[in-house]
């Protein structure tokens, strides 16, 4: 699996970082919880893909191939986390949940059967229906360098999940010719990343009239492993001529992969008169792209852009 990502954690992490001098420098030990909200574009695209199966002798036996599909949204966001100082040291957790995500989209499928010579086998067209919310959370720990200068490490974990009502038409060829059946079923699937990360985060504060506060940028590295899993068919039923024909429910297994992954954030942290409140900004994103590692599995690319917005209150 292979993938360029830039991580939502790296915003709200990389502020709170810079506040540890500036902390440490009036008391040994602060506490800062935080909330945040926002919107999430969120894109999910499962590419096209095709298997072809070779006999002893080196000829073709039977060949398919899947078309894509693409489920993109704007969600709702909501998150939040808070941060440990201890003189030039941090730990920080932090959640988020995006939600209420649909799309739709078309999906074809075509399978030629073994023998002599292929022969048309299966002809599937249908429409996707989707429903899905992603949920992820990170865990760290940081030092702060200098004023300006912080570095971090951490474990981070991510799961997208989609419900799909599936609706169509199945050409099955027969040696007389295709018999076309309607069909539908339900399909769940999830996708899901985790591993450990290291980064690094530079500050500014600006000191312009009403603009006071900490902006900063941060670059990290991800060692991430990546699963689709969890898929399901359910409530499978295909009608011919007027006769309905249920099939039973069953269950896929997952296809991995892993990746190391480059990320970049940026975020602002102001003042306000209230002595501890200050709030947040920030936008980010992230695109990869997921290579299965079995052939004939449709590789996946997902981005994911943020606008978000918090406050947080040191105690």
């Amino acid at each position: 699996m292979n993938r360029k990502i830039v991580t939502p954690f790296a915003s709200s992490l990389s502020v709170a970082a810079l506040l540890a001098p500036s902390l440490a420098g009036a008391v040994d030990f602060a506490f800062q919880p935080r909330l945040e909200g926002g919107f999430m574009y969120y894109e999910f695209e499962s590419q096209p893909a095709t298997l072809t199966v070779f006999d002893n002798n080196g000829l073709v036996a039977s060949s398919s191939s899947v078309s894509g599909f693409k489920f993109n949204d704007v969600m709702p966001m909501l998150g939040a986390g808070f941060t440990v100082f201890a003189d030039r040291f941090f730990f920080d957790i932090s959640g988020q949940k995006a939600f209420n995500g649909s799309d739709s989209d078309d999906f074809n499928s075509f399978i030629f059967g073994t023998g002599n010579s292929l022969i048309p086998v299966l002809d599937t067209s249908l429409n996707l229906d989707a429903d899905f919310d992603r949920y992820e959370y990170a865990i760290s720990a940081g030092y702060a360098v200098t004023d300006s200068w912080s570095v971090f490490a951490g474990y981070k974990y991510a799961k997208s999940k989609f419900d799909v009502d599936r609706v169509g038409t199945i050409d099955l060829f027969q040696p007389v010719g295709p018999t076309l059946a309607t069909y539908s079923d339900e399909f769940e699937f999830a996708f899901k990343q985790d591993g450990p990360f290291i980064g690094t985060t530079y500050g500014w504060q600006i000191n312009q009239g009403a603009m006071k506060g900490l902006l900063s940028a941060n670059i990290a590295v991800a060692f991430l492993d990546g699963e689709i899993k969890d898929q399901k068919v359910k409530n499978a039923v295909a009608e011919l001529d007027g006769v309905q024909v249920p099939f039973e429910d069953q269950s896929i297994s997952p296809f991995k992969g892993d990746t190391v992954g480059f990320t970049f954030g940026v975020g602002w942290k102001g003042f306000t008169p209230v002595e501890g409140l200050t709030y947040s900004l920030g936008i980010n994103g992230y695109q990869y792209d997921f290579s299965a590692d079995e052939k004939g599995v449709s590789d996946v690319k997902e981005t994911q852009i943020n606008f978000r917005a918090g406050i947080s209150y040191t105690f």
